[in-house]
């Protein structure tokens, strides 16, 4: 199907059985360019009485991106020679378009979302690998040190979001990470996320006989388990992630490994044809 806004105008193409997310309040949708060849999420509201969230969504993403692109700027003004991307921009989702659908459609506002460099396609819910696999330290490690990265973001700029587990696409090849529910971003306790992102990993990970497994274990508990009145912010729980990481495993690109519950066997993303 090729979804149309309330001018007529087409926008992308629906495939069926492209649903991927349902909510009360909203729809999320596989959806593709009108020439096929890119992938993008589609997010649809389920009455027109929530377009402002959807809306805000858009506002929000907006502003990620500006943000995110000033620092890159600044950074390069800084540095000699080549300049590495800090890539704040690979945990969000981009706006590509925002609009509103016809009246066979009751007049919803739609957002149209897409992963810089990446497919769509190529990216799971948090959700459904969760039900299927475990995860070893290692791999919960780099996990976890991208949600930590994206909050650090979001409290440099002052945006205010509540995490939830059930917003999260990873792509396990190149250690991909994005946070994908922007429409509520404000007046809500930010300084819990650091310990329901720690919750999240502690509830995945399965020892594999690596080194520092119980020390890790013990950081995630920590960090848990920290009082309301002394969590750390973003960039305190990269340092302290970090700092303790780098020490037991080193800064060398390890590939995400899972046990798979049904067969009871450890595997890498690599094994995969």
């Amino acid at each position: 199907m090729i979804l149309c806004d309330r001018d007529g105008v087409q926008k992308c193409v629906v495939p069926e059985n492209a649903l991927v997310y349902k909510s009360e309040r909203y729809r999320l949708y596989r959806a593709l360019s009108l020439d096929e060849k890119q992938s993008y999420l589609l997010r649809i509201p389920s009455d027109a009485a929530l377009n402002g969230e959807v809306n805000s969504e858009a506002e929000t993403l907006k502003l990620l991106k500006a943000k995110s692109d000033d620092l890159e700027e600044k950074k390069a003004l800084v540095t000699d020679g080549p300049v590495e991307r800090i890539h704040y921009d690979w945990l969000f989702l981009r706006l590509v378009d925002t609009f509103v659908l016809g009246e066979d459609q009751g007049y919803r506002q739609a957002n149209l979302l897409s992963i810089l460099d990446g497919d769509v396609a190529d990216f799971y819910p948090l959700p459904k690998l969760k039900k299927t696999y475990f995860v070893d330290a290692k791999s919960a490690a780099w996990i976890l040190g991208r949600f930590f990265k994206l909050q650090t973001f979001l409290d440099d700029i002052g945006v205010y979001y509540k995490f939830d587990p059930n917003q999260v696409l990873i792509e396990p090849k190149y250690h991909r990470v994005v946070y994908i529910d922007w429409t509520h971003t404000s007046d809500i306790d930010h300084y819990n996320n650091g310990k329901l992102m720690a919750k999240t990993i502690l509830d995945w990970l399965k020892d594999n006989n690596i080194d520092h497994e119980a020390d890790f274990r013990k950081l995630l508990t920590s960090i848990k388990d920290m009082p309301n009145d002394s969590a750390l912010d973003g960039i305190g729980l990269h340092r302290l992630l970090y700092g303790d990481i780098y020490e037991w495993w080193g800064c060398k690109y390890y590939p995400f490994t899972y046990f798979d519950c049904a067969s009871g066997e450890w595997k890498r993303v690599s094994d995969n044809p």
